[in-house]
């Protein structure tokens, strides 16, 4: 097969399987806020939005405050969770580490009762989960 011929299939190829960001791809948005536990700002955490379809987007919730870019657009399951650090644990022999324990229940992140309706352009939203 000649060089030309190789390049012409792989055009092809490349044309009918699409680009990142072209048609199909899903629209995304801005999501920021704050997280509260118990009336304080979430000091070290994650937070995440889920749709019913495609991929989800998660992120740092840093001192209370969280900023995600790429959210997908629609509505979406949001679990946070807020971590401190633990007792030391055994790793291996000789190895410890500190480990970290979850602060908020279950039905905040991996049962979530959370949601938010996502909009094209900035969104913003405080989760104060109790």
């Amino acid at each position: 097969m000649s060089r030309a011929s190789s390049w012409s299939i792989l055009t092809l190829a490349v044309l009918l399987c699409g680009c990142p960001g072209g048609a199909g791809t899903l629209p995304t948005a801005e999501v920021s806020g704050t997280v509260t536990w118990k009336g304080q700002p979430v000091a070290r955490g994650q937070i995440q939005f889920q749709p019913a379809e495609g991929p989800s987007a998660q992120g740092p919730i840093v001192d209370g405050a969280y900023r995600l870019q790429g959210v997908p657009v629609g509505d979406c399951k949001v679990s946070v969770e807020a971590y401190e650090d633990g007792p030391e644990v055994t790793i291996g022999p000789g190895k410890t580490q500190k480990s970290t324990v979850q602060l908020i229940p279950e039905k905040y992140n991996t049962k979530t009762e959370l949601e938010a309706a996502v909009f094209s352009g900035p969104n913003s939203f405080d989760f104060r989960p109790e």
